[in-house]
């Protein structure tokens, strides 16, 4: 037999997601536990430049000063290697004051990000290609995204587009509707944003 104490790492899809939520929440947030991997810290610089307080506790747990629902900021947002933070990242720049750009690795710029640039449009943002390829985008939120409403698309290429949404949801006026035709992708991960 083993006997001894085992205290295994964060999750990074909940480290995520928690994280999305403590900053757009009201007043302070912990996460205790909190994975500090490239991709959650990419979004911790991401957050902080759009106006959230962030900042690693020594036992490891991130506190998290939250914008009541609206970022203070606006800048440049760098993902870096990671999806998730990019996509997150695409739908809270939308529930900031200004214009944004985001942008991330030479690998990451070859990932898919179209499927946020339509259903971000479709709910009223002003979303643009710097180029030809995915990124760089400039995001420029408006009155009609924090509004809600309805959005539609057709099997999206991550489901991380649809989480994004959902975190952000909950700050939209009106709440949000999104229809998704032909199937989901990782329709698990889409449940567990939803549990958060």
């Amino acid at each position: 037999p083993v006997v001894g104490d085992l205290n295994p790492p964060g999750s990074k899809s909940l480290s995520q997601r928690w994280l999305m939520l403590a900053a757009l929440a009201e007043g302070e947030s912990v996460i205790s536990n909190a994975l500090r991997s490239d991709d959650v810290e990419a979004l911790v610089r991401g957050l902080q430049v759009l106006g959230a307080d962030i900042r690693w506790r020594e036992d490891g747990a991130l506190v998290v000063r939250g914008v009541a629902g609206r970022f203070p900021g606006s800048g440049a947002l760098d993902a870096g290697e990671g999806g998730t933070p990019a996509r997150f990242m695409m739908a809270a720049a939308c529930m900031a004051t200004g214009t944004s750009s985001l942008d991330g690795s030479p690998r990451l710029r070859a990932r898919p990000m179209r499927d946020g640039v339509q259903l971000l449009a479709g709910l009223g943002a002003h979303v643009t290609r710097a180029g030809e390829g995915e990124l760089t985008l400039w995001i420029t939120p408006s009155d009609a995204v924090r509004r809600g409403g309805c959005v539609s698309i057709e099997r999206p290429a991550s489901s991380q587009f649809l989480s994004a949404l959902a975190l952000v949801a909950p700050w939209m006026q009106s709440g949000l509707r999104i229809e998704v035709r032909g199937g989901l992708p990782s329709d698990s991960y889409v449940e567990l944003t939803v549990q958060c």
